[in-house]
């Protein structure tokens, strides 16, 4: 109850390098790639009815998102990079 308190190390400030973020290997991204199509699958599953939208198009949608990413197809909507999005 009445012992001394330690004193917190003094953390060192950051170096200059630790603004340059190290490469990621290949795999470690295409793991991250595969995992945030898995998000946005799930959401589309967990998705549900609203005045704007049916859970079917909102899952389709995600569906079509996740495939972007995983394959390279055109994005939702079939805009490409070479028409100036």
């Amino acid at each position: 109850m009445f012992k001394k308190k330690r004193k917190r190390e003094q953390q060192s400030p950051p170096s200059e390098d630790a603004d340059a973020a190290e490469p990621i290997g290949r795999e470690a991204a295409e793991r991250s790639i595969d995992v945030l199509a898995q998000i946005l699958r799930t959401f589309g599953e967990l998705s549900f009815d609203t005045a704007e939208s049916e859970h079917a198009a909102v899952q389709e949608s995600f569906e079509t998102w996740a495939r972007h990413l995983l394959l390279g197809v055109p994005p939702p909507g079939g805009a490409t990079l070479a028409e100036g999005v």
